[in-house]
């Protein structure tokens, strides 16, 4: 019979060395992929990234919020056509762009300053902040 994978680790020790690693945690209770992040951000933040990835963590809330508890400036995750024609920028910084087309649930993206684009789904665009026409 082949080991258990959860009593090996690749690349450290800072999940080998709890009584609980987060991704037994989290597979036990069935836990959304989004909120399993957080929480292995949260538990592993002293002994890997410090801040870092604590920061990750909040970012991870920022989404599960977004998802779970909209309010008026954060459309429901069903309201496809929410961000069309709108302008976004990520939280943490970058380029500002527009959401310029749909197809199903992809949405087509473009930066301000060129016709460089890329293609995300509404979960993304969420977390972002909506912003004027730059």
């Amino acid at each position: 019979m082949k080991d258990n994978p959860l009593n090996t680790q690749v690349g450290g020790k800072h999940y080998k060395d709890l009584a609980i690693q987060p991704a037994e945690f989290v597979m036990s209770n069935k836990i959304p992929w989004a909120e399993g992040n957080a929480i292995t951000y949260i538990v592993r933040h002293r002994n890997k990234n410090g801040r870092e990835d604590l920061e990750k963590a909040k970012h991870f809330i920022d989404m599960i919020i977004a998802r779970e508890y909209p309010t008026e400036k954060e459309p429901k995750v069903d309201d496809l056509d929410y961000p069309l024609g709108k302008w976004f920028k990520n939280r943490s910084g970058g380029e500002p762009f527009k959401v310029c087309s749909r197809k199903g649930t992809r949405y087509h993206c473009e930066y301000v300053n060129s016709d460089v684009g890329f293609t995300t789904d509404l979960n993304a665009i969420i977390t972002c902040r909506q912003i004027s026409a730059p």
